[in-house]
């Protein structure tokens, strides 16, 4: 009925263990959150390659692939502020 030492000690590591966890699931959140117009560019080109099945046996996902890559590149191109390539380019033309 009473918690002791060792119960302690367990939940603790159970607890240190799922706080890692998360540590680690946001540090990859944050590493893919900003490179979105590269990573949507190379999925569109395995999507569309010259040895690519995706392309034959799902045209719809295909062009919804090619829609969102599109989005964003239009998007950072009118909102530099939003972050991605524009940024970049503004600060080395400058």
């Amino acid at each position: 009925m009473y918690e002791t030492d060792d119960d302690s000690a367990v939940v603790l590591r159970k607890v240190r263990r799922w706080l890692w966890f998360f540590l680690v699931c946001l540090v990859l959140s944050g590493l893919t959150a900003f490179p979105l117009e590269a990573e949507t560019r190379l999925l569109v080109d395995f999507a569309t390659g010259p040895a690519a099945p995706l392309a034959e046996h799902f045209p719809a996902a295909t062009a919804w692939f090619e829609r969102v890559h599109t989005g964003i590149v239009e998007t950072d191109e009118r909102y530099p502020f939003s972050g991605g390539r524009s940024r970049t380019r503004s600060a080395t033309s400058g």
